[in-house]
């Protein structure tokens, strides 16, 4: 009985077909926003990183000026 039963292959073709789909919306909606994300990120990291180094700076001299 089981036998008679016809073997489930998947169809290459139709999971070409739906892979390029799936690849083609997600290069449409993520990449921008994943490109000006990271450069806000970036803008941020710069910002904290100038004033982490300015207020270093600061207590440098603070320190050998007494």
């Amino acid at each position: 009985m089981i036998e008679q039963l016809p073997l489930l292959v998947p169809s290459a073709a139709r999971t070409d077909r739906t892979r390029a789909r799936c690849h083609k919306q997600l290069a449409r909606h993520f990449r921008p926003r994943a490109r000006q994300r990271f450069a806000v990120e970036r803008a941020v990291f710069l910002a904290l990183g100038a004033l982490y180094l300015s207020s270093l700076a600061l207590d440098v001299v603070r320190v050998f000026s007494s």
